[in-house]
């Protein structure tokens, strides 16, 4: 998670929420289930483990949250996706967040926006339910609720978890040396921006 405070020099300890809700492609390891190789003292594959583990720091590790935001403490995750794109809020869970600690960091991560180039992700407890693959982050369906802040809210009708393709587009400009959205393979600068 980009927020401009420097890496700080905590460690997981006990806490192990990330090994139980996100999801790892490399294992096929789906959301929201225990990885195979927590023992409860730790992994069993530290060392050895896949890539997608060993980049992963969530916002509490980094430092921008406080000591009892810890996501075991409070039920909840908070973590970056692609630097400055979007801030995902997991309910580790059930319920946690309604609670007031849930309130407080959904305000707090809401804050952050208007300087993310994607926004804001809310997804509640069991929201992945099923899915495994870590690639296809967006599995279901968004609505935002304030401006830039999205929460998901199932599937579509027929009770598919619709792909990327299936979702309705979020307006998110991209930058002049990304990826033209078209899929032409251009910078967008070469492609659409002039249109």
């Amino acid at each position: 998670m980009t927020t401009g405070i420097p890496r700080s020099t905590r460690s997981c300890g006990d806490c192990d929420e990330c090994c139980s809700v996100i999801a790892i492609s490399e294992l096929s390891k789906p959301y929201h289930m225990r990885c195979e190789h927590q023992t409860g003292l730790g992994c069993a594959i530290y060392g050895n483990h896949p890539s997608e583990c060993k980049d992963y720091a969530c916002a509490w590790l980094t430092g921008s949250l406080p000591e009892e935001m810890r996501p075991d403490k409070v039920g909840i995750l908070i973590d970056g996706e692609g630097g400055d794109e979007w801030a995902v809020v997991q309910e580790c869970r059930p319920s946690a967040l309604k609670s007031q600690v849930g309130h407080d960091l959904i305000s707090w991560v809401s804050n952050l926006a208007p300087i993310l180039r994607g926004g804001v992700r809310i997804e509640p407890y069991g929201s992945h339910t099923g899915v495994s693959d870590a690639g296809d982050r967006l599995p279901g369906l968004f609505k935002e609720i304030a401006p830039k802040v999205y929460l998901y809210i199932g599937a579509d009708k027929d009770g598919n978890a619709p792909t990327r393709e299936g979702q309705r587009m979020r307006r998110v400009r991209p930058g002049r040396n990304d990826p033209c959205p078209c899929g032409s393979g251009k910078k967008y600068k070469h492609c659409c921006l002039r249109d």
